[in-house]
């Protein structure tokens, strides 16, 4: 349905030569984990890796849990949760996303739009999966969750191939596309543009990264926490609460 809709929008919805932004917001992958069945049978649950987890990880959450951090899941342990049918069934729904972008973007090439148009795929958050002993999301910073996909694309403007692990936010895309359409980005306007990146000209555009959780789930306590990370370090600050993380 998405795709139909943005392929309707791209061929209908605008006049001749007329600019346009379109943001398509596919529901999956996310709960429930119920994709198509042509789908999932192409995973054999078996043959997966399974959670990111240690014994350790319970004792962890149970802390957090304790002082009351907000998340949509109680810890426990991924075993109980059949984690490798919930990974299989999750790859499927990507594969499935990933099938129906694509069909946008040869849409765009059949249009002769392709060369025309800046495409970006990308996540608003992640997914626990049963890592750590969690499920859904919440206030937890784990690379499963704040670690999403970026891929930018300009045919003809941008490198071709770039690769490249420097650390960016998602508020680094608005000032992107201000310069990117020649526009003078305004002083108020959060973020880096990544156009040195995305050109291939350097291959680090921050010091480190910020990422804020403050009560986006319906859960009683609103928790607010931050999380700094640069390339070594990340530091989770649970404010009000007597609890920290560090990791290297």
């Amino acid at each position: 349905w998405c795709s139909e809709k943005a392929i309707e929008f791209i061929d209908k919805n605008r006049d001749e030569g007329q600019p346009w932004l379109m943001s398509v917001n596919p529901f999956d992958p996310h709960a429930p984990f119920d994709p198509p069945y042509e789908y999932y049978k192409r995973y054999d649950p078996d043959t997966l890796l399974g959670a990111h987890f240690e014994e350790g990880d319970l004792v962890t959450q149970k802390r957090l849990v304790a002082a009351g951090v907000d998340f949509q899941s109680e810890p426990e342990h991924p075993d109980a949760r059949d984690h490798k049918v919930m990974q299989a069934a999750y790859y499927a729904m990507i594969e499935l996303v990933d099938f129906e972008f694509g069909r946008i973007l040869d849409h765009l090439e059949a249009t002769g739009e392709r060369e025309n148009t800046i495409v970006v795929f990308m996540s608003d958050h992640g997914e626990m999966l049963c890592d750590h002993g969690l499920v859904l999301k919440g206030c937890r910073f784990y690379e499963g969750l704040t670690r999403v996909p970026l891929m930018v694309s300009w045919p003809g403007h941008f490198g071709e191939d770039v690769v490249s692990d420097a650390l960016v936010e998602l508020t680094d895309l608005v000032p992107t596309f201000y310069e990117a359409v020649g526009e003078e980005i305004p002083y108020w306007v959060q973020g880096k543009s990544l156009m040195p990146v995305l050109k291939g000209e350097v291959s680090d555009h921050r010091e480190f990264v910020r990422t804020e959780f403050f009560g986006a789930i319906a859960y009683p306590d609103q928790t607010h926490g931050t999380m700094y990370r640069d390339k070594k370090w990340k530091l989770v600050r649970y404010h009000g609460k007597d609890v920290c993380e560090l990791y290297d």
